[in-house]
């Protein structure tokens, strides 16, 4: 039996009910309103689209179960540094029903019996995560038949603070790239790196698809390098062992190695794209 080609993510603000009673109405209904947009632009960047919103809960669809647990994954990273702020995710299999407003009952009971913080996948769903390289355990006994889905171990530091030291790069740390036959660097000394088609940047894109001043890559106080893209058709960044990501008019955190082609996929063979390495 063929697996299903698309999925559902349903997504629900956690702690709505605190901020209201702390900080008023209006403070609250903005609040959780430019929480919904983030979830919004995240789904998009993922190849997602919104199927339904409310006040405190997004439901959409994507094209595969991959690049919906790559969608829910980054959700709760991008949650989990803003104060109290918690997400309960659930992800199955398949497309929502006629209505926008019909959930089914197992992405119900998923979203419904996570914490703050958690993914919850239906059992359909959880068989095929091994393909996409993600570990999922089973749940509690008061959400059976849903697994959990690992997320944090490179999203947050853990509590103990020796083991969080190998999770915040280390103040020395660098990052190569290499393109065309040229290496660059970006470490302390020279912490950011500008890319584009204009010849004033460090790096000088050739392909047109880049835009004069595509990105830049900048080393930050914490020991980490961040791609920020500030071009028209965006930048698309594979790591080594995840999904490739399309970053436009925004930024993403650069990890170990991998590849970042300019203004067209890496699975373009005409694709423009340069290698880095964290070191």
């Amino acid at each position: 039996m063929t697996a299903p080609s698309s999925a559902q993510l349903l997504v629900a603000l956690a702690g709505h009910a605190r901020l209201f009673a702390e900080s008023g109405e209006a403070a609250a209904l903005a609040a959780c309103a430019a929480g919904i947009e983030r979830l919004i632009a995240t789904t998009g960047r993922f190849g997602g689209r919104c199927v339904e919103r409310s006040g405190e809960e997004l439901l959409a669809v994507f094209p595969d179960a991959g690049s919906a647990v790559d969608a829910a994954i980054r959700m709760q990273r991008d949650a989990s540094g803003e104060a109290g702020a918690g997400l309960r995710i659930g992800l199955d299999l398949g497309e929502p029903g006629p209505a926008p407003e019909t959930v089914s009952g197992r992405l119900a009971h998923a979203a419904g019996c996570a914490a703050p913080g958690e993914i919850l996948c239906a059992a359909p769903f959880a068989a095929l995560l091994a393909t996409y390289g993600v570990a999922a355990t089973p749940a509690r006994p008061d959400a059976a038949g849903c697994h959990v889905i690992a997320w944090r171990e490179a999203a947050a530091p853990p509590v103990s603070p020796a083991a969080a030291m190998p999770v915040v790069p280390a103040p020395g740390r660098s990052l190569g790239l290499r393109y065309r036959g040229r290496q660059f660097l970006v470490d302390a000394g020279q912490p950011v790196l500008t890319l584009g088609r204009d010849l004033g940047n460090a790096l000088v894109i050739e392909d047109r698809k880049a835009s004069r001043r595509h990105a830049r890559i900048e080393r930050r106080d914490d020991g980490c390098c961040y791609l920020i893209d500030t071009s028209l058709n965006g930048s698309f960044v594979a790591a080594e062992g995840h999904r490739e990501i399309l970053v436009r008019q925004d930024e993403v955190r650069l990890e170990a190695r991998g590849r970042i082609c300019f203004g067209s996929s890496g699975n373009d063979p005409l694709a423009d794209c340069a290698e880095f390495e964290i070191r």
